[in-house]
């Protein structure tokens, strides 16, 4: 038979050669000894291609000796031998591996290339080769040349020589094959496009020819089919042109070619030969090349956001829209191509580092912004933010998302970084207190602090809540609601003085106290709170006289009394003057008059150190009481009990108590006070003679003497006059 033409004088002869190797999954060479398999049926059988070595040739003796290829039993992949001079199985695979080393793939080449030829001139020609490349065991090296030349004798002259051509293409032409790239150059018009047609090149760098198949994407076809596919034969035809459809498009050419496979498939039988086999020739495929128009443009933009606004307000970013130098805005039928960016807020409830990637899950709100020329314009979220945080705003722009009549007029896509310069927008925070003083109801000495509840504070940040004391007041306060607690100071009533103020530092929510102040006047006493702006939060003022923030320091009322005679006789009225001061001006209260007595002796005057606890202080506890009074006063004043009679002689003393009221403090007088006790004496008859006109009676006198000394003498006279009342 006549030697196979160069694969570069006819890639499509080869083709035909090659349809049998293509139509099956694998093809495999054989030379071996038939072995298990019937050698009658050789001859006839099709599982068998290639020549039958029997006979005598130089003095040597061949019996069954095969030269070819077989398929198995059922199959129609065509496995072949590798050892020589071993049985051949029609068992299954077995152990099947992969080899790539370059004789292996040299004999890869070989076996898709020409084993789907019916000649088994061919066959023979591709053992050989094999047996060369990969199956040379220690038979085959001594006694090669008898077999190539017993090949000659038996199959036809020409079988070897057949063979190392096959070896020196395969070489030349070894696999793994490249493809490049083809290349894309568009008309000034245009409306149409050259395109190189790429080249195919073995692992020595020689060049193919081989089918190529050239897919193109976008608005284009192929001029010479009108199709998106074409087949052209590398290296016989070097440019195809395409024609671009109405409007123009990216265009995106894409290659690919059927190689020379880069390996061999080696499968081992268990106590029978090696077989090997290819998976036919491989797909390849080049680097797609894009064509960008050049009358497109590049949109981007530059943002500036407002870095602090109020909740309620609303979420802008000013954009300016950009394109790179030296492009102009596109016109489309004279008018402005329009182009459609995105705008999308981000929350976050701590702010994000700068140049962030987009983070997870579902933007706040998204704007669209469509311009027909470079320049600034404004763009507001949909909604206003529901809660306080740190909002970014996203500027994008997707080619894709534009009209399509549109699309050629733009390069691709953009977008801008998360936290770009200037792209941080900060919905603050407000801070407000509850309060609630830590006494409703001040005593004597204590120190009133404020129990602030801050709520609505960004986390972790700092403030400083200045807290002011307001009073005394005289009368309970009124409420009133501060309408604009973020712009209105507290509404404090004219007059009113500030006790003290005090400011307390804290760190996110929660509840804190105040430093303590000591009230030193009764009255009512109002705190009020204030905190400033921050760069986080809001400013802040309470209100004025909340329930919970007002403090009474009670009022201490007190009575210097007077007992309205120091020596009375027996028999006589007396009662109490109260003076009556430190008491709540709007208030009634209760003072309890207590006459002790009466007394062997005057009394020892015992102070008492706490008469706040309205208990005064007596000398025992089963003293004698000759009456007991109350007197309600209102306010303060000069006031006097109810009249006593004493009808006892001795001695007697007022002590005065005010029980405590929710607006005053506790009272007791001192016990034994002189300007409290009041001495009475027997009841004389007032004569300055007898009806004789003598002197009054020594007895009398000496009475009287006895009783009380000059003292008496000097309350005759008081009794006197009170007499002569």
């Amino acid at each position: 038979m006549s030697p196979p033409r160069s694969r570069h004088a006819d890639a499509r002869g080869r083709r035909v050669r090659r349809l049998w190797a293509l139509a099956s999954a694998s093809v495999a060479i054989v030379l071996a000894m038939t072995g298990g398999v019937a050698w009658a049926s050789v001859e006839s059988d099709a599982r068998f291609r290639g020549v039958l070595l029997d006979g005598v040739y130089e003095g040597h003796t061949f019996t069954d000796l095969f030269m070819g290829s077989y398929r198995k039993s059922g199959s129609g992949v065509a496995w072949f031998c590798k050892e020589f001079g071993v049985p051949i199985s029609d068992a299954g695979q077995g152990q099947l591996d992969w080899g790539q080393t370059e004789q292996q793939r040299r004999a890869a080449y070989i076996i898709s290339e020409y084993a789907s030829s019916t000649s088994s001139t061919v066959h023979a020609a591709i053992a050989l080769a094999v047996h060369d490349l990969i199956g040379a065991n220690e038979l085959w090296q001594q006694k090669r040349e008898l077999f190539r030349a017993a090949a000659d004798h038996f199959g036809g002259a020409g079988v070897s020589a057949l063979s190392d051509r096959m070896r020196a293409e395969a070489q030349q032409e070894l696999g793994p094959w490249t493809l490049s790239a083809p290349e894309i150059a568009v008309a000034a018009d245009r409306r149409s496009a050259l395109v190189v047609v790429p080249s195919i090149h073995t692992a020595s760098g020689a060049a193919v020819q081989e089918d190529i198949t050239l897919r193109v994407s976008g608005a284009a076809v192929w001029e010479s089919t009108g199709t998106r596919e074409l087949t052209v034969t590398s290296g016989t035809t070097t440019r195809q042109r395409l024609r671009i459809t109405e409007g123009g498009t990216d265009l995106t050419v894409s290659a690919s070619a059927s190689a020379a496979p880069s390996g061999i498939q080696i499968s081992t039988i268990s106590g029978s030969q090696q077989q090997v086999a290819t998976a036919g020739r491989e797909r390849i495929a080049s680097d797609a090349r894009e064509f960008v128009p050049d009358w497109a443009v590049s949109p981007r933009a530059s943002t500036i956001a407002p870095a602090r606004i109020l909740p309620g307000e609303a979420l802008t970013d000013q954009v300016t829209v950009l394109l790179d130098a030296q492009q102009e805005w596109p016109e489309h039928d004279g008018q402005p191509v329009p182009a459609t960016f995105s705008v999308a807020w981000f929350y976050s409830g701590d702010p994000l580092p700068e140049l962030s990637d987009v983070p997870e899950g579902e933007p706040f709100g998204v704007a669209s912004l469509t311009v027909s020329a470079p320049g600034e314009y404004r763009v507001q979220a949909p909604d206003a933010p529901d809660g306080p945080g740190y909002y970014y705003p996203v500027v994008s722009f997707e080619r894709s998302g534009q009209p399509e009549e549109f699309q050629t007029y733009f390069t691709g896509d953009w977008s801008a970084r998360v936290h770009e310069p200037s792209e941080e927008t900060l919905v603050v925070w407000t801070p407000q207190v509850t309060t609630r003083t830590s006494h409703d109801r001040a005593d004597v000495g204590d120190a009133v602090r404020d129990l602030l509840v801050v709520s609505g504070n960004a986390p972790g940040h700092r403030l400083d809540i200045v807290s002011t004391l307001w009073g005394p007041i005289a009368e309970k306060p009124e409420l009133v609601v501060n309408e604009d607690p973020q712009n209105m100071a507290p509404p404090i009533p004219d007059g009113v003085p500030a006790v003290g103020t005090v400011t307390t530092t804290v760190e996110g929510n929660g509840e804190f106290y105040t430093e303590g102040i000591v009230l030193s006047d009764p009255g009512y006493y109002v705190w009020t709170e204030t905190i400033a702006e921050t760069d986080a939060t809001q400013a802040w003022n309470s209100g004025w006289a909340a329930s919970e923030e007002v403090s009474l320091r009670v009022y201490e009322p007190q009575v210097v009394t007077r007992a309205s005679d120091a020596i009375v006789s027996v028999g006589s009225r007396i009662s109490d003057v109260l003076e009556v001061s430190g008491n709540d001006p709007q208030a009634t209260v209760e003072i309890v008059s207590t006459l002790y007595g009466p007394l062997p002796e005057a009394p020892e005057h015992l102070v008492n150190d706490t008469p706040w606890l309205a208990e005064p202080i007596l000398p025992s506890a089963d003293l004698p009481v000759a009456a007991t009074l109350t007197t309600v006063v209102a306010g303060n004043g000069v006031f006097e009990t109810e009249a006593v009679t004493v009808d006892r002689v001795g001695y007697y003393v007022w002590v005065e108590t005010i029980a405590p009221t929710s607006t005053t403090a506790g009272w007791a007088g001192d016990f034994g006070m002189t300007a409290e006790t009041v001495q009475v004496i027997a009841h004389l008859v007032e004569s300055s003679t007898d009806p004789a006109g003598s002197a009054p009676p020594v007895l009398a006198w000496g009475v009287m003497l006895a009783l009380g000394g000059l003292g008496v003498l000097r309350g005759v006279g008081s009794i006197r006059t009170r007499h002569g009342r």
